[in-house]
């Protein structure tokens, strides 16, 4: 399943906004969804045929390579996508509401945090998170 977006999901959640910008939000985390599923969807297809070719007998260091470096290129696409998103979103926001998002969430996510946030996903789905074990899916 792949990952909400945790901006627009939120963005609802905050004071003080115009029914003009709720309908603004609403609409780019509609075009949000659009642009970023596909690319969900491709980066786990590649992970299941990265994960197929290191199970092979006879490994192929390039196949391997080449299906890394397309993951790889994917997950920045994917990375570049939610970054304009933000972009976008906070060209709606005033500057006070932006210093409220930023108080409510932090600072946002810094570099590598979409991606453990798709671990601990990926582990409540597979029923390994535990309160005991936060960081519960191994390294591939």
């Amino acid at each position: 399943m792949p990952q909400k977006p945790m901006m627009p999901m939120m963005a609802s959640e905050m004071p003080q906004l115009t029914d003009a910008q709720r309908e603004q939000l609403q609409s780019l985390r509609i075009k949000h969804l659009k642009e970023i599923l596909p690319l969900e969807t491709e980066i786990r297809i590649k992970e299941l045929e990265l994960q197929t070719l290191w199970e092979a007998d006879k490994l192929d260091s390039k196949a391997i390579i080449a299906k890394v470096k397309e993951l790889s290129e994917l997950r920045n696409k994917l990375e570049l996508t939610r970054t304009n998103h933000r972009l976008e979103i906070a060209q709606i926001l005033t500057p006070e509401q932006r210093r409220q998002m930023r108080h409510m969430f932090g600072n946002g996510m810094g570099p590598g945090m979409g991606r453990r946030m798709m671990r601990r996903h990926r582990c409540m789905e597979q029923n390994q998170f535990g309160p005991k074990e936060p960081n519960c899916c191994p390294q591939k």
